[in-house]
């Protein structure tokens, strides 16, 4: 496979380290030039990596020979950013949240469809071996019922904005994309109950709990929570299933069989699932993937973490906003149609 002709867009610690490093040393990928408009960082970044140093992030789009794009920029630049990069026919994978909110995320769905050009969202949990091995045991049981605890410690200043994108509502932007992923069936309506002024003194979301149902048939819902005074608390999961059970918590996994017989449900079987913690940075596997569904020619591949995988999860976000402003359950199907987006496709 011809390597992918790319180019970064935001030169900061989360750029070079989370994903410059690694695209240089990639087989999948050429990066080209690397962009940031405080001149010294990209020309001591475009140094380090080896390729050419740009503060112009028009010019650079305009170039025909650069296929691709990773912006890691701060989330209120993706969608500019995005949105003249798949006008100008790239390829993007944005870091989470996809955008700053719902409106663009949408506005940046339709403009890539409409310009033909592919696009990705930085959830790396669904290729981290604890998460693909948690998603495997789940389609086992038939999740009906999951609880998501993924603790936080105190943000930095630059994430404790108000809004979709800042405090835990940028955090948890991967929690509500793995639940989604692992129940695996479209989300109906929200209720959520959202604190600020907890912990920091801004207007961030310090502290959440969100309630997604699922169904109606069969009924599923999923509970995420998470603190920013949860520091030590090991992240954990318990789905309950149809056939059985599956608990994870710290890397231990665990699945349990059930039956069901004349007196009622009862345990038939416990496995000790193992997972490997070594093995390839999740960051460096959704790289390759992303390089193989550009290079996809077949329509066929099965690609992970879409543009619309980011849509669906700021879809989440908005609305537990705007249930725990408002108090009210809020019924997804008609928040989206607000937008213009059709969450079932």
């Amino acid at each position: 496979m011809d390597k992918l002709r790319t180019a970064l867009i935001g030169c900061g610690p989360r750029g070079v380290e989370g994903h410059g490093h690694k695209l240089k040393e990639s087989d999948r990928f050429d990066l080209v030039a690397v962009c940031d408009l405080d001149e010294a960082l990209a020309a001591n970044t475009a140094e380090a990596l080896g390729c050419e140093a740009v503060t112009d992030y028009k010019k650079l789009l305009g170039r025909t020979s650069i296929e691709a794009v990773v912006i890691v920029t701060a989330t209120e630049f993706h969608s500019k950013l995005a949105l003249r990069a798949v006008k100008a026919g790239k390829h993007v994978l944005l870091e989470k949240p996809l955008t700053h909110d719902l409106a663009s995320a949408v506005a940046l769905l339709q403009a890539a469809k409409e310009a033909g050009v592919k696009g990705m969202v930085c959830y790396q949990l669904r290729f981290h071996p604890f998460y693909e091995a948690l998603k495997q045991q789940a389609a086992q049981i038939m999740p009906v019922q999951l609880y998501s605890s993924r603790q936080c410690g105190l943000m930095g200043r630059k994430y404790l904005q108000a809004g979709a994108q800042g405090g835990l509502l940028d955090f948890c932007s991967h929690d509500f994309d793995v639940a989604l992923w692992l129940m695996g069936v479209k989300p109906k309506r929200v209720f959520a109950t959202l604190g600020q002024g907890i912990y920091t003194d801004t207007n961030a979301v310090d502290l959440l709990s969100v309630q997604i149902e699922f169904g109606p048939d069969p009924l599923r819902a999923a509970h995420v929570v998470s603190s920013m005074g949860g520091m030590g608390i090991p992240r954990r999961y318990d789905l309950v299933g149809r056939h059985g059970n599956v608990t994870a918590q710290g890397q231990g996994l665990k699945r349990t069989t059930l039956s069901i017989g004349e007196t009622g449900r009862s345990t038939s079987d416990s496995v000790e699932i193992a997972v490997d913690p070594g093995g390839p940075d999740p960051t460096h596997l959704l790289h390759e993937h992303f390089a193989d569904y550009i290079r996809d020619t077949t329509g066929k591949f099965p690609a992970k973490a879409t543009l619309r995988d980011g849509v669906n999860s700021l879809l989440i976000a908005e609305a537990a906003l705007e249930s725990s402003r408002n108090k009210t359950v809020v019924e997804l199907d008609e928040l989206a149609a607000r937008h213009g987006y059709a969450l079932g496709g």
